[in-house]
């Protein structure tokens, strides 16, 4: 038996049992183990049919590390030496849309198609690509399709389904499609106000985590949650239940259809003074900033979309100014790394829990001069209740829906797959400069 072979099937297993710890466990930490993965990957023989998984493995960890160069020329190759695969070529769509070459990436789509003309990955997909070109409306019956809402089962018994009646002076039950981070579901939240200006009656189904919010910013609507049926109590006959990702393409047909302002969510002024007083008593009249960077979970598909507090060095290097931790989840041991390297106290509000309480996120945000955040849902709550965003993004995505405009006022700060985030949070860190100075904050 081959010895060089034997090594090689050796080394891509362990390459294997690495990315399968990654996936399960994608802390921000572990990302040196996918350079030990790519390591234990560069031994196999390319031409050994019996590695292409490994192969695949290492195209993913090229993609999540926006080395899509790399990525793209591996995936060819296989394709070369394996003739058409459908596994090899959805990884190139994704490549293909990570780096903006989508016209590419919807001729792959549409071979895929004609294979597997039922797979919501691929109608999803599409959706991306065409909202990313601008075609929202055409983008919006793919994102429909996608959600398969005809076969979900309506999650309340004895409510008829809504299938595109006019929903004036009607009863409605509102209902999230999955819960899981939230973001999405309040960034779909967006439509709420104008369900309740046309129906009589709306129910809002939510989370105990946005309960609270929702019930602050609905006020005219009967917010419940999950698994709750108020119609019932109060002997209400509900006309259509509907899905409020499935009324979103309804209400936002198009680009000039989505709302002119960010502002839909709300604060009573109880809840706001409990926070600004909190930061106040902090800040000691600095600007204060509050941040959202999102190194946990950076290792993934979401990768691009993440920072690292070194990242960060511009911002910190402001004198006085004030740094109010807005992520929740955060491995405290880089906030303490990141303090001491840049002498600064980025603080954690006593009394907040954002992974409970969507209203703590948004009544920090709210009270804060300026918030800088990456996609995440603090970042969807922060922009919803008007609070100042500016929003770090990478340019192209497969995976965000926030690239609809569904929030006009944010300020949008983009970098190519190609590029750091460097230039980036030197412009945002220049922009905060001008804030300060046009609200006569002295740095």
């Amino acid at each position: 038996m081959n010895l060089v072979n034997n090594s090689s099937r050796y080394s891509a297993n362990q390459g294997n049992l690495i990315f399968e710890g990654i996936k399960k466990n994608p802390l921000h930490h572990m990302e040196p183990e996918l350079s030990k993965a790519i390591a234990y990957f560069n031994t196999v023989e390319m031409h050994d049919p019996q590695f292409l998984d490994t192969q695949l493995s290492k195209i993913d960890i090229l993609t999540w590390r926006d080395q899509l160069d790399e990525a793209l020329k591996l995936a060819e190759l296989l394709i070369e030496f394996k003739g058409y695969d459908t596994d090899i070529i959805l990884k190139r769509v994704l490549i293909n849309i990570q780096s903006g070459e989508l016209d590419f990436a919807l001729r792959d789509i549409k071979g895929l198609q004609s294979i597997d003309p039922y797979n919501s990955l691929y109608f999803r997909l599409k959706a991306m690509c065409l909202f990313q070109q601008g075609q929202i409306s055409e983008g919006w019956k793919y994102a429909t399709t996608s959600f398969n809402f005809e076969n979900l089962n309506v999650r309340y018994q004895n409510l008829q389904r809504w299938n595109g009646e006019s929903l004036d002076d009607k009863v409605i039950v509102l209902t999230m499609l999955d819960i899981r981070g939230g973001g999405d579901e309040i960034m779909f939240a967006s439509i709420i106000p104008e369900i309740i200006r046309r129906t009589r009656i709306c129910f809002v189904e939510t989370e105990k985590r946005a309960l609270s919010l929702f019930e602050q910013s609905f006020k005219n609507a009967i917010v419940f949650c999950r698994g709750e049926e108020p119609w019932k109590n109060k002997n209400i006959k509900v006309d259509f239940h509907c899905w409020s990702r499935e009324l979103a393409p309804y209400i936002f047909p198009s680009a000039t259809d989505f709302p002119k302002s960010n502002k839909y969510l709300e604060l009573t002024d109880k809840n706001f003074s409990f926070w600004d007083q909190k930061l106040q008593k902090i800040n000691d009249g600095k600007f204060t900033i509050g941040l959202c960077w999102r190194s946990y979970h950076s290792v993934g598909p979401n990768m691009p979309m993440c920072t690292k507090l070194n990242d960060w060095e511009p911002v910190f290097k402001m004198p006085n100014v004030t740094f109010i931790n807005l992520l929740g989840i955060d491995d405290q041991n880089e906030v303490l790394e990141t303090e001491k390297k840049f002498g600064i106290r980025i603080h954690s509000i006593d009394g907040s829990n954002f992974s409970k309480n969507f209203d703590d996120i948004a009544g920090i945000a709210k009270a804060c001069d300026a918030v800088i955040t990456v996609p995440s849902t603090t970042s969807i709550i922060a922009k919803g209740v008007g609070a100042n965003v500016l929003h770090l993004q990478a340019e192209y995505t497969a995976l965000c829906m926030d690239i609809l405009p569904w929030f006009p006022d944010q300020k949008l700060y983009t970098r190519k797959w190609n590029e750091t985030w460097e230039f980036t949070i030197n412009q945002i860190s220049k922009d905060i400069r001008k804030i300060v100075l046009k609200n006569d904050k002295s740095l």
